[in-house]
């Protein structure tokens, strides 16, 4: 298999990785969110209403701060953030959800489409 075609189904197989996670909560929904924005031009697959769901929640969140970029940030402002972002998460989760779903549906359609092996 070309190494394109190679690094094309690994991120496909990321992409379902991450969506699963955040379907089971096992992934963090603002950093699958991030990741997924990330993957899907690597993964080569189009633009789709489940991916413009999840590129809206990158967009609304890019300025929360996660992981080390928090030491930054003083405890006040990070509460206040924290209950922002908690709040717009849970308006946002079920159309989240949702969009995970249906990128797993859609990435395995590509993938049948495609003659590769269905991702696990």
């Amino acid at each position: 298999m070309p190494t394109s075609g190679w690094k094309r189904d690994r991120a496909r197989q990321e992409l379902v990785r991450i969506c699963k996670g955040m379907l089971n909560g096992s992934t963090d929904l603002l950093i699958g969110c991030r990741l997924i924005v990330q993957l899907r031009t690597e993964a080569n697959v189009a633009t789709t209403s489940a991916f413009d769901t999840l590129r809206g929640v990158e967009s609304e969140t890019d300025g929360y701060p996660l992981g080390e970029r928090r030491a930054a940030f003083s405890q006040e402002l990070l509460a206040r953030l924290d209950l922002e972002v908690s709040g717009y998460l849970a308006e946002v989760r079920p159309a989240l959800l949702d969009a995970c779903k249906e990128i797993i549906r859609e990435v395995e359609t590509w993938q049948l489409h495609s003659g590769d092996e269905l991702l696990q």
